[in-house]
């Protein structure tokens, strides 16, 4: 018996080893691979496969539903409860005749320092102050708020994501949209796909790879305002200086201001998910159809250039290591840094090198 065993393995051995080089393996086989479990190499081409290639980074990025859909906790928080288009104001005291620091628009977010029982203590962006209860909403009741007031937005989570004209893996492509931006939710098609609102028209993604979330912004400080304003008076009934555009620098910083309060990134170019200083000089610009160089030493060459004495809003203003757009009011605009964010100061904050005008 013993020796029938022995015989047996023996061919088993040799029938593997023979089998092995027929298919000309340039692994050599185990003579015992017939007890191991066999693994199939998926084919291309597959829906499986054509799924993944709605990410442009689907083979780098697997996201959690359970995760990434987990209820967000408002603790600590309040937004500002008013109409749209009125202003809710922040104020360096808790009395209705104290003086102005801020102001607030609708959903507008807050972080909670000390609620009192007329007045709170808030942070809103930049401006710290007080607003009146009577106009915020606390806590976790902001998300029933926000479900019945604010629209959501979709963040996309890859590189590149492809935009299908229905809900379907085998609808026509109908655009690209780029990582790290955000594109208002149209509606919820179900869990595998999100309908967005795109410059190309209103098409379906693929829930996997983006988050969404209300965009409830911050507030804007008083001289944030001031200097919006004197930049859109400095630019009334003047025409822009480039003859391939029809946008002036008051549409730039129109565009620009509307991303105060969002993230500084380094090596980003998002607007909302998080920029350096040249990523967002870069970006407001792209919007207007001019292409700038990802670097604030290489802004120093683009366009015309001016004196600091003759610049207005929307002039880019280069200093050494950083770069930013002027706002008018002796204001910068700027991403400058990861402890502000998207934020105003003086322009005169440090030596200008060169202000260059490109529209």
């Amino acid at each position: 018996m013993i020796k029938r065993l022995k015989v047996s393995f023996a061919t088993v051995a040799l029938a593997s080893m023979l089998l092995t080089t027929g298919a000309q393996s340039t692994v050599m086989a185990s003579p015992f691979s017939f007890f191991t479990k066999k693994t199939s190499v998926a084919k291309t081409g597959t829906k499986e496969a054509d799924q993944a290639k709605d990410s442009e980074a689907a083979d780098e990025k697997s996201t959690d539903k359970d995760d990434k859909n987990e209820e967000k906790d408002y603790t600590g928080l309040a937004v500002a409860n008013i109409k749209k288009g009125e202003a809710l104001n922040i104020r360096i005291a808790p009395e209705s005749d104290a003086s102005i620091k801020g102001r607030l628009k609708k959903g507008n977010m807050m972080k909670v320092i000390k609620k009192g029982d007329e007045w709170t203590k808030v942070r809103s962006g930049a401006v710290k102050g007080y607003v009146s209860n009577d106009y915020l909403v606390f806590d976790n009741d902001i998300k029933e708020y926000a479900e019945q007031n604010l629209s959501k937005y979709a963040t996309i989570q890859t590189e590149t994501l492809r935009v299908r004209e229905k809900a379907s893996q085998d609808s026509s492509i109908l655009t690209l949209v780029d990582g790290e931006k955000a594109y208002k939710v149209k509606s919820l098609k179900n869990e595998d796909w999100t309908k967005i609102k795109t410059k190309d028209g209103v098409g379906y993604v693929s829930s996997d790879y983006v988050t969404i979330d209300y965009q409830f912004g911050v507030a804007k400080s008083m001289r944030q305002i001031n200097a919006e304003a004197a930049a859109r008076s400095g630019s009334s009934g003047s025409s822009s200086s480039s003859s391939n555009s029809s946008y002036g620098g008051g549409s730039v910083l129109g565009y620009a201001s509307q991303f105060v309060g969002n993230p500084y990134r380094w090596g980003g170019s998002s607007l909302t998910g998080g920029a350096d200083c040249s990523g967002f000089v870069m970006s407001v610009y792209r919007h207007f159809g001019v292409s700038l160089p990802h670097s604030s030493s290489a802004m120093r060459g683009v366009g015309r250039r001016v004196s600091v004495s003759e610049m207005r809003p929307g002039d880019i203003v280069c200093y050494s290591g950083h770069v930013g757009i002027y706002a008018g009011g002796g204001q910068l605009l700027s991403a400058l840094g990861k402890k502000w964010g998207i934020t105003y100061n003086s322009v005169h904050y440090k030596k200008i090198i060169t202000v260059r005008r490109v529209l």
